[in-house]
């Protein structure tokens, strides 16, 4: 949404050609997609590169980087998912969830909550 300009998009939209049922089933989708991320990448990825990284700034950084990274590559399977896509498309999806992933990651460390992210990640989601 920050980087295509959603909240006009959002503002501007009719919500009365959306039926409830359809908006229901993208906020099932969304919700549960954005909490399984969060445990997987937040909860299991970047705890096990905190376990094994040093507990030093540049083994944290490194664990939140990568953490990171990861999370932005698993969106190149919207290639092969998402009917239409473009490689520039998804590149870019790579590319803005992978500096997402690094907030998210340096979000859990501060506040340690996977529900915040996991709310976070669905708001995005959600509205783009």
């Amino acid at each position: 949404m920050v980087f295509s300009g959603g909240f006009k998009d959002f503002f501007n939209f009719n919500f009365s050609y959306v039926s409830k049922r359809l908006l229901f089933t993208y906020i099932l989708k969304y919700f549960s997609s954005s909490f399984i991320e969060e445990f997987v990448i937040r909860g299991f990825i970047l705890g096990i590169f905190l376990l094994n990284f040093t507990k030093t700034r540049a083994g944290i950084f490194k664990s939140v980087a990568l953490s990171g990274l990861i999370f932005g590559l698993m969106h190149i399977i919207n290639l092969w998912t998402i009917e239409g896509q473009s490689i520039k498309g998804v590149l870019n999806q790579v590319y803005a969830t992978t500096f997402f992933g690094v907030m998210y990651g340096a979000t859990y460390l501060k506040t340690r909550s996977i529900l915040t992210l996991g709310i976070l990640d669905f708001i995005s989601n959600f509205f783009q």
